[in-house]
């Protein structure tokens, strides 16, 4: 009976640890950065992250999902006039359009990452995007702790496919992105 008993219990430890991972937001730790070109010239930004929710199946990794609110009215895209022009009703309508958003539609591992397909909404706009993404290991941490984790995610988008197609004799329409999203396990 009691050999009976730890085999059930080892078999609901090995579901529990295979089951969906929630992870909350850790703001202060999280960022979006982006590039454009400016002229021939590399320029950088970034977009604060309102939100996350993240949901990791480490066992079956199409079961996990990931979305993302972020605040455009918080967007830097280098000096003073340059943010205001990426603001602007002519790019991002961070007034008419203070938040976007992406949902993830499919995960799926690609090598040692992840290709995350989803919906991007920008400026009211909905578009399907594909980014990659990978997992880290908060530095620190002990070998095997999933209790905290770095997301970083990247892509290129074309500002045009979302109606941000202002300014287009001076800056070009591929805009990269590095998503910084530090989680913690629920």
């Amino acid at each position: 009976m009691k050999i009976l008993l730890a085999l059930g219990f080892l078999i609901l430890a090995s579901v529990a640890i295979a089951a969906p991972q929630t992870y909350d937001l850790k703001v202060d730790e999280s960022r979006i950065d982006f590039t454009y070109d400016l002229q021939g010239t590399e320029m950088a930004g970034n977009i604060p992250i309102n939100s996350a929710k993240v949901i990791i199946d480490f066992e079956q990794l199409s079961r996990s999902d990931v979305s993302v609110s972020f605040a455009m009215s918080g967007v830097t895209a280098g000096f003073g006039p340059l943010t205001e022009a990426v603001k602007s009703d002519r790019v991002l309508a961070s007034r008419q359009f203070p938040t976007a958003a992406f949902q993830s539609r499919s995960v799926r591992r690609n090598g040692a990452g992840a290709v995350i397909e989803g919906e991007l909404t920008l400026k009211g706009v909905t578009r399907p995007v594909v980014l990659d993404a990978q997992i880290f290991r908060e530095r620190g941490s002990e070998a095997g702790d999933l209790s905290n984790l770095i997301l970083l995610i990247t892509g290129t988008l074309d500002r045009r496919e979302f109606g941000a197609d202002g300014y287009a004799g001076l800056v070009g329409p591929a805009i990269d992105l590095r998503v910084l999203v530090a989680i913690e396990r629920r």
